[in-house]
């Protein structure tokens, strides 16, 4: 689990450090943020026996379509502009984050079942 948070981490800070302007680099954050929220809310959903069809998809494209809603409200705001590649950017952070989410979480589940399994070695099952 240290490895693969350890991998996230410095994938993240490889990508910061490749942006160059700080909005981008806010929106990164941003957008990461709500993809993982939105991406462990659903999952949780999902594991109390509600109906959640492919989590992670559906965290990536509603994160993306917020996104897309912000970039048109910058239409109409004078000191802003509207930019197609910020919607590619942004989808590309919630596909980062929900990725790093879903690995954190295999990692969390596989410790977990190594452990399980080292307790009922020294049990004798």
């Amino acid at each position: 689990e240290v490895a693969v948070a350890l991998g996230v981490a410095v994938v993240y800070l490889l990508v910061l450090m490749r942006v160059a302007s700080p909005v981008e680099r806010s929106h990164l954050i941003e957008y990461s943020e709500l993809a993982v929220f939105l991406y462990e809310a659903l999952t949780e959903r999902a594991s109390h026996g509600r109906r959640v069809p492919l989590p992670a998809v559906l965290a990536v494209l509603a994160t993306a379509l917020v996104g897309a809603v912000d970039e048109v409200i910058q239409l109409f705001v004078p000191s802003r502009v509207f930019d197609p590649v910020d919607i590619v950017f942004n989808a590309l952070a919630a596909v980062m984050a929900v990725a790093a989410s879903a690995a954190l979480g295999w990692a969390r589940r596989r410790r977990g079942r190594v452990g399980q399994r080292r307790v009922d070695l020294r049990r004798g099952r």
